[in-house]
């Protein structure tokens, strides 16, 4: 403990415990690495528990959020609507569905119109944007990659794509 002088000139005690200090104490009986492991492990379960709701649901493209279903054959099924918000210029709810009528959804209580990431990326194929360029390398990189790569973790089987 230490005195120290606070703004407004009133003495104030301080306690001064260092990370250092404590880890010295902790190591020199045998604790350190117990400890550090032990902590670490409570932050990660902690952690986990906390955005479990969000694992796999939440994406961003340049602080866009997009919602994203993920579906139990990890599946991934993105909003239409923050889609739009992002790349410019795609066709109506209707066209698409006649395009691709397999890739698109209507659901909820409150209809969300929803397009398959692996639709998305097909349509976004035939872009020339550079803006739709980077975002359909993004989705590329951020959804359907790690999709991919749990399922084929899941099933066991290797996956293979291309850059």
């Amino acid at each position: 403990m230490r005195r120290a002088n606070m703004p407004g000139g009133q003495p104030t005690i301080v306690a001064i415990v260092t990370v250092d200090r404590a880890m010295k104490h902790a190591a020199g009986r045998g604790w350190g690495k117990p400890v550090i492991e032990g902590v670490l492990w409570v932050y990660r379960k902690l952690r986990a528990a906390a955005y479990a709701d969000v694992d796999g649901r939440h994406y961003q493209f340049k602080g866009n959020p997009i919602d994203t279903c993920v579906e139990l054959d990890g599946s991934r099924w993105l909003c239409l609507g923050d889609v739009r918000r992002t790349v410019a210029g795609l066709p109506d709810f209707a066209r698409l569905q006649r395009l691709y009528p397999e890739g698109l959804r209507t659901d909820g209580t409150v209809p969300t119109q929803r397009i398959e990431a692996q639709t998305l990326q097909a349509l976004l194929r035939k872009a020339q944007s550079p803006e739709t360029i980077r975002f359909l390398r993004w989705l590329e990189r951020e959804v359907i990659l790690p999709a991919q790569k749990r399922a084929g973790r899941a099933t066991g089987e290797a996956v293979h794509y291309r850059d």
